[in-house]
C-alpha cells in the first residue's frame, strides 16, 4: 500500500509541475507578446515624434524665411480680409429667388383725364384773420417787433 500511496503521490507532483511549467510557458508567451506590442507601440511614437519635428523645422524656417522679407514689416499687405461685423439676432432670413421677369404687358389706353379744380387767380392775402391764430405757426409772428 505504501508503494500505492508513493506512486499516487509521485503521479499527482508530476502533473502539478507539468501544469507549473505549461503556465510558465504561456506566461513567458503573453510577456514575449506583450513587449512587441510596447516596442511596436515606441517606434510609433518615435516616427510620430520625428515627423512632428520635421514639421516644427519646417514651419520655422519658413516663418525665418517670412520675417526676412522685406514686405513682412509692411502693415498694409498684413491686413486681414472685412469680417462682416453686423449682429445675427435669430435665424438669418433666407433669400428668395428673385421672381422670373414677366414679359411687358401693352398698356391699355387711358381714360379721359379727371377735371381738374378751377384755380382761382387771384393772389391769397398772406395774413390770417387775428381769430385763426396758431401757436405752432410762426409765419404770423414778427419776429422783429
Amino acid at each position: 500500500m505504501a508503494s500505492n500511496a508513493y506512486q499516487a503521490l509521485v503521479e499527482r507532483l508530476a502533473q502539478a509541475r507539468a501544469r507549473a511549467r505549461q503556465r510558465s510557458v504561456e506566461f513567458a508567451e503573453q510577456s514575449r507578446q506583450r513587449s512587441e506590442e510596447i516596442a511596436q507601440h515606441n517606434r510609433e511614437r518615435e516616427e510620430a515624434t520625428e515627423q512632428r519635428i520635421r514639421e516644427i523645422r519646417q514651419r520655422k524656417e519658413e516663418q525665418q524665411k517670412a520675417a526676412d522679407d522685406p514686405n513682412a514689416k509692411n502693415q498694409w499687405l498684413q491686413r486681414r480680409e472685412a469680417e462682416d461685423s453686423t449682429f445675427q439676432f435669430g435665424e438669418a432670413e433666407e433669400t428668395e429667388p428673385e421672381p422670373k421677369p414677366q414679359p411687358a404687358a401693352v398698356p391699355a389706353p387711358p381714360a379721359e383725364p379727371p377735371q381738374r379744380e378751377q384755380v382761382s387767380t387771384q393772389p391769397q392775402s398772406k395774413e390770417r384773420p387775428a381769430d385763426d391764430f396758431d401757436d405752432e405757426d410762426f409765419s404770423n409772428n414778427s419776429w422783429l417787433d
